[in-house]
C-alpha cells in the first residue's frame, strides 16, 4: 500500500466535502473494523439505565419532525 500525499491546501471546500464523503463511504464498508469508543459504551448505558428509571420521555418523531420544520420556515 503507498502512502498518497494529498495537498489539501489547493483544494476547494466542494472537493473536501467529497473527499471526505468517499473516505467515509469506505471506512463503513467494513464496520467491524470500526471500533465504538468506551465512551460511547458508556453514554449509551447512561441513556439506558434513564428509560428503565423513567427519566426519559420520548416523543414521535414526526410530531418533532414537524416541530422543527415550522421551526425554521
Amino acid at each position: 500500500m503507498s502512502n498518497a500525499e494529498i495537498s489539501l491546501d489547493g483544494m476547494s471546500i466542494d472537493q473536501k466535502l467529497h473527499l471526505m464523503e468517499r473516505i467515509w463511504a469506505d471506512l463503513t464498508q467494513r464496520p467491524e473494523e470500526l471500533p465504538s469508543p468506551t465512551w460511547h459504551g458508556d453514554l449509551l448505558e447512561r441513556r439506558r439505565q434513564s428509560v428503565l428509571n423513567g427519566d426519559t420521555e420520548f416523543e414521535d418523531w414526526a410530531d418533532v419532525k414537524k416541530q422543527l420544520s415550522n421551526r425554521y420556515k
